[in-house]
């Protein structure tokens, strides 16, 4: 086309030409992304999943009988405290070392008591109620919890709950499994699958069912103790 201009108008009346004539590049559209919602399941949906996964990973454990561990669940994921107890290991170290450096004499475990309060149950509550911005009112209406057993974990650092009840604040907090299992080991708990009660909870917790009236239904179907207990 250029050509044919230039023999018609000249060199500057083609280039002005053939500007005027080009077509720009189209713009590109952006590309909007939407997340899928979760499948909503209803309850007989749920009734069923749990079931079946009951039925493919409970397994119970006779009296006195040899606990087997199968190598398929892939390697042992480090939980928040025992991640918390290396680190302090690390800080250790690195502190002796220092005080080693500068010659000071004295109790190496000085600094752990001094700047390193371990957190606690009670503690890991807290901040997540903090992070997620939750009030005791908020977790108390979730699962029926009765006020005065969250004011004792609120006013007592070193509340330990039953496992039962740590579990209720699991759901309530509304967390992942993984997180719970994380805040469940700063009471001294694990889930495990030997447990009917704990595989339930396992995939109510990897499917992010909050829901109360659903959990219990699923709880009582298998016979189990329901959510919103006392101590």
């Amino acid at each position: 086309m250029f050509k044919w201009l230039k023999e018609k108008f000249g060199k500057k009346q083609a280039e002005s030409a053939a500007n005027e004539t080009a077509v720009e590049p189209a713009e590109e559209m952006p590309v909007v992304l939407h997340e899928e919602e979760p499948v909503k399941l209803t309850k007989e949906e749920i009734l069923q999943k749990v079931e079946d996964f009951v039925a493919q990973n409970y397994y119970e454990i006779p009296k006195g009988g040899e606990v087997r561990f199968s190598m398929k669940s892939g390697p042992t994921r480090l939980t928040s405290k025992q991640k918390w107890f290396i680190e302090q290991q690390q800080k250790q170290l690195v502190n002796q070392q220092k005080r080693k450096r500068l010659g000071i004499v004295g109790n190496v475990l000085d600094w752990v008591e001094e700047d390193y309060e371990m957190p606690t149950f009670s503690s890991e509550v807290k901040r997540i109620m903090d992070e997620k911005q939750l009030t005791s009112s908020d977790i108390c209406e979730r699962v029926l919890m009765d006020r005065k057993l969250f004011s004792k974990m609120n006013t007592n650092p070193d509340y330990r709950p039953s496992k039962e009840t740590a579990v209720t604040f699991c759901l309530a907090l509304q967390l992942t499994r993984d997180e719970a299992e994380d805040l469940l080991d700063w009471a001294g708990y694990s889930l495990s699958c030997s447990i009917k009660y704990d595989t339930i909870i396992i995939w109510l917790l990897k499917n992010q069912i909050y829901d109360l009236d659903t959990i219990n239904e699923v709880l009582d179907k298998f016979d189990e103790k329901c959510i919103g207990v006392k101590e």
